[in-house]
């Protein structure tokens, strides 16, 4: 998962591909939760992250699944000392179907904020040439540093390394 700007705001962002045959109505949430104290007490909160395009009707190559950081997020302004407190997590659930099985496919994964590259911008994944478009699948996680600090949550994350793949096989 990256953290990047995106429309003027930053965003978190991943992608998914789509390794064998073309899916159709595919669909991609993402649930926040954290802990949240209330004096001596803690509870487990979750909130349904505002995606910027959560449906396709077609998945033919790869997508790029967008959270736009603003004032409804439950990140906009928060220091990685309060996610690492609150234990910040992010459960990703994608579901399309598979015309040529006719059946639903379900992932799901489960990442905490300290996967998350700051400053960073997803690589392309395929190039044209005259007679096709060739998608490259081992690119799905490659990114390039944007060398600059993101004026909202700078500094706000810690890279573990780890990042989020979907391939559907």
């Amino acid at each position: 998962m990256l953290l990047t700007p995106h429309k003027n705001l930053n965003s978190l962002q991943f992608r998914i591909v789509n390794a064998s045959n073309t899916l159709m109505n595919v669909e991609a949430s993402i649930t926040a939760t954290w802990l949240d104290q209330n004096g001596m007490d803690y509870k487990r909160r979750f909130q349904r992250l505002n995606l910027d395009l959560s449906h396709l009707y077609l998945l033919p190559l790869n997508w790029t699944v967008v959270h736009l950081i603003n004032e409804e997020s439950p990140l906009y302004e928060k220091s990685a000392d309060l996610l690492a407190k609150n234990m910040m997590e992010f459960i990703v659930m994608i579901k399309a179907f598979d015309p040529q099985y006719n059946q639903h496919i379900f992932k799901n994964y489960s990442y905490d904020y300290s996967s998350i590259k700051e400053g960073a911008k997803f690589k392309l994944m395929y190039h044209s040439t005259d007679e096709m478009t060739i998608l490259d699948i081992h690119e799905l996680d490659s990114y390039t540093d944007l060398k600059m600090e993101l004026p909202i949550l700078s500094k706000m994350f810690v890279n573990s390394g780890r990042k989020l793949t979907c391939v559907f096989a």
